[in-house]
This record gives C-alpha cells, sequence and structure tokens, in this order.
C-alpha cells in the first residue's frame, strides 16, 4: 500500500514538472515572439540603440527572431536608399542610420550596408556637381558648368533629368552670346555685268559684296552701312561707264573694269572686321587696286575707329607703328620713298585717319600704292602684332 502511494505522487510530481516545462516553454516562446515584433518596430521607428539591445540579448534564442530582424533590417536598408533618393532624408541623416545599422554587426548585411554607404556617396558626389554647375551656370562660367553637369550620374534620374535641361538651356545661351561675339555665317550678294554700246564691249564689272546672317538685331545696321557702301561703288561704276560710253570710238579704246570681293580676316569678341579688295581699269598702262576696311561693333551695329581697338597709350601705339616701318625701311631702303619715314611718322599721330584691318594675331596699318613706294611695290602693310603688345588693345585675340 505504501509503495502504491509514493508511486502515484511519483507520477503526480513527474506530471506537474512535465506540464510546467511545456507551459514555460510556451510561455518562452510567446515572449521571444513579443520581443520580435518589438525588435521590429523599434528598427521599423529608426529607434535603433533599443533595437540593437533587444537583438544582442535575443539573437540565437530563436530561429524566427534572428530571421524576421535581418528580413527588417534589410529592408531597411532599402527604404534609407529610397528616402535618400526622394530627398526626404538628407546625407547625414542615411550615413548615421547606416552606422547605426553597421551596429548589429551580422554577417552579409554588414556588406550591404557598405554597399548601401558607398552607393549614397556616389549620388551625394553627384548632387554636389550638379549645384557646383548650377553656381558655374548661374555665374556665366560655362565651360566649367557644363564640366561639373557632365558629372551628375545616370542613376540619380531626377538630377540627371536636371542637369540634361541646363545643359540645353546652356547651348541656347551659348549660342545666343555668339552671335552677339561673332558673326555665325555670311550671305552674299554677287553683281556682275558686261555693258555693252552698238554691241561692243565698254565695261565689265563684277562686285561679290558679304550680308551678315542671325539672330543678333545689330545686323540690320551693319547690313544698310554695307548697303550704302555697295551704293557708292555704283556710283562710281556708273560713271566710269558713261566715260567709258565716250571713248569707245578712239581707235585705242580698251574696255574698262570694275571688280570687288570681300574677306573676313576677323570675327570674334564682338568684333567683325571685312576687307573690300578691287581692281579698276580705265585706261592707260595699268590699273589701280582698290581696298575698303569696314570694322564693326557687333553689340552696337556701328562702324569702330582704329582708336576703339586702342585701351592704352596712344602715343606708344603710334611710336609701334613708326618704329616698326621705319625697321622695314631700312631693311630695303631702295623699295620705298626717301621721305616716306618722315611720312608716316606725321600720319601716325592722328590714328582714326590711318587705313587699317584687323586679324587673328595682328593689327595692320596699310598704305596704298604711291603713297610711300612706287606702283610696283603694291601695297605697303605696317604689322602690329598683339603678342607682346596686349596692354595696348582693347580687346582679347585669339592667338
Amino acid at each position: 500500500m505504501g509503495k502504491r502511494i509514493i508511486l502515484i505522487i511519483a507520477c503526480i510530481v513527474a506530471l506537474i514538472i512535465t506540464v510546467g516545462g511545456v507551459t514555460g516553454s510556451l510561455l518562452y516562446r510567446k515572449h521571444i515572439d513579443k520581443q520580435t515584433e518589438l525588435t521590429i518596430k523599434y528598427i521599423d521607428d529608426r529607434e535603433y540603440v533599443e533595437a540593437l539591445n533587444l537583438y544582442r540579448k535575443y539573437s540565437g534564442k530563436k530561429v524566427s527572431f534572428d530571421e524576421k530582424v535581418f528580413t527588417e533590417l534589410k529592408d531597411t536598408v532599402e527604404h534609407i536608399k529610397e528616402d535618400y533618393m526622394s530627398e526626404d532624408i538628407d546625407y547625414n541623416s542615411a550615413k548615421d542610420q547606416l552606422h547605426s545599422l553597421d551596429n548589429f554587426d551580422i554577417m552579409g548585411f554588414d556588406l550591404m550596408v557598405y554597399d548601401c554607404a558607398k552607393w549614397i556617396d556616389r549620388i551625394n558626389a553627384s548632387r554636389v556637381n550638379y549645384q557646383d554647375g548650377k553656381t558655374y551656370h548661374e555665374e556665366g562660367d560655362y565651360d566649367t558648368a557644363l564640366e561639373k553637369y557632365g558629372l551628375v550620374l545616370e542613376d540619380d534620374r531626377e538630377y540627371y533629368d536636371r542637369a540634361l535641361a541646363d545643359i540645353e538651356i546652356i547651348l541656347e545661351e551659348e549660342s545666343e552670346s555668339q552671335d552677339k561675339l561673332r558673326v555665325p555665317s555670311f550671305d552674299n550678294t554677287i553683281y556682275e555685268h558686261t555693258y555693252t554700246e552698238d554691241d561692243k564691249e565698254i565695261m565689265y564689272v563684277m562686285i561679290d559684296f558679304p550680308i551678315l546672317t542671325g539672330n543678333n538685331p545689330s545686323y540690320e545696321s551693319i547690313n544698310n552701312i554695307i548697303d550704302s557702301v555697295k551704293a557708292e561703288y555704283m556710283i562710281e561704276i556708273d560713271r566710269m561707264k558713261e566715260e567709258a560710253r565716250a571713248y569707245k570710238d578712239e581707235e585705242y579704246f580698251i574696255s574698262s573694269g570694275y571688280s570687288v570681293s570681300y574677306s573676313v580676316p576677323y570675327n570674334s569678341n564682338g568684333i567683325v572686321c571685312i576687307v573690300l579688295d578691287g581692281y579698276i581699269y580705265s585706261g592707260g598702262a595699268h590699273g589701280y587696286p582698290l581696298r575698303r576696311t569696314l570694322t564693326f561693333d557687333l553689340e552696337k551695329g556701328t562702324l569702330m575707329n582704329l582708336s576703339d581697338l586702342i585701351s592704352g597709350d596712344a602715343k606708344a601705339f603710334t611710336e609701334l607703328i613708326t618704329d616698326e616701318y621705319k625697321r622695314m625701311y631700312d631693311e630695303t631702303p631702295e623699295e620705298y620713298w626717301s621721305d616716306s619715314p618722315d611720312f608716316v611718322r606725321k600720319d601716325a599721330l592722328n590714328m582714326d585717319n590711318l587705313n587699317y584691318y584687323i586679324t587673328e594675331d595682328s593689327i595692320c596699318i596699310y598704305y596704298f600704292p604711291y603713297d610711300l613706294a612706287s606702283y610696283a611695290r603694291g601695297f605697303v602693310e605696317i604689322v602690329i602684332p598683339y603678342l607682346g603688345n596686349e596692354w595696348l588693345f582693347s580687346f582679347n585675340y585669339v592667338q
């Protein structure tokens, strides 16, 4: 009897222990599940310190805890990336959050955090380049702005699209600016005609004049000035034609001729220089060369005097002209009139009376045949280079 009672008591105790163990295990699992939910909530609320404390306490206690927390952490990294892309958080906030997540020290997850941090660094650098491009654009430094915009990453789609839009604006502004700094293109008008009288040729004429084309409002004024010069030539042509008609029946009559064509030796920095060169023949041993130069301010649409191009000491520029001609004369004095150095010296005192044209590297002062030398010598050109004399000139030049 006593042994049976002891056995019954033992069974009851074992049952109590078993039931208690099962109940305790169930309660503990529920506790872990609750801690899982709390840890995930902390992560979701960006309360990483609290989440980390719970993770360190319960990691390894239950597989589902580790798996669910790991999944939440991965999702959080993606959310940080998305929030930064949409600018819901700034660069420093994104980096701080990633630094906090890196403290979980989970193998594999640390690489995800590292990759995200490097990606955010790249996007941040891209956006800095965009902002720098914007600043340079506003300051008018188009070359540097384009360089910075070119560094904006296509991955950052919104800023990349902004950069493309700004680049298009710059190109349009540069095009408009270039129209002000140089003539983009020229058209021309050619007048060619053979005048006859009683089926006899008395004069041949060919004149080729430029027309400025583009959006610059000043071109109309410049083209009008060119037209007025052309009209002057046509008056001279009419006079020569009538003179040729009067002498056409003479025994040794030779048909007259008049030709003019243009060149553009300088077209930059808001200045265009047009040179009209030609030849006229109206009888005698030989004809005579024509030359007229027109230098225009593309902003104002007006002709420029030589003095408009000189910002330094006018006396110094005059000395450059006389010294250069003296050098030319001393090298080959037989080519020039003996009094020509004095003539140039006096002539240069009145700068705006000088005939000149400009090129990409120099200003050329020129004299017609017979001015300083014989007809055979042709035009005498005194070339003053920009290089070494930059301080004298009021415009930049392309060397």
